[in-house]
């Protein structure tokens, strides 16, 4: 809803607050943000937190096409098995 309302041709979106997790930087990538920001994790993790989550990041975002792509075949499949019947 916020990239909807959101002039994305002039501006960027950039989010912060309270990540230190992949799962809390993939939340806001979903919600649409163009960066996320770490700023007391790091404070709280050091700088190796950046490193860490950005690969944990890359295994999730390849989980996520791979799982999207099994629902799109499997939902495929049933659509196809409903219009024969």
């Amino acid at each position: 809803m916020v990239k909807v309302e959101f002039d994305n041709d002039n501006y960027s979106l950039s989010t912060i607050g309270g990540v230190e997790t992949c799962s809390g930087a993939a939340e806001f990538i979903l919600l649409g943000t163009n960066t996320v920001q770490m700023c007391t994790g790091v404070m709280m993790h050091d700088y190796g937190l950046v490193e860490k989550l950005s690969l944990e990041l890359k295994d999730y975002m390849i989980d996520f096409v791979v799982n999207i792509q099994r629902w799109l075949q499997v939902s495929l499949s049933v659509d196809l098995v409903k219009s024969t019947l």
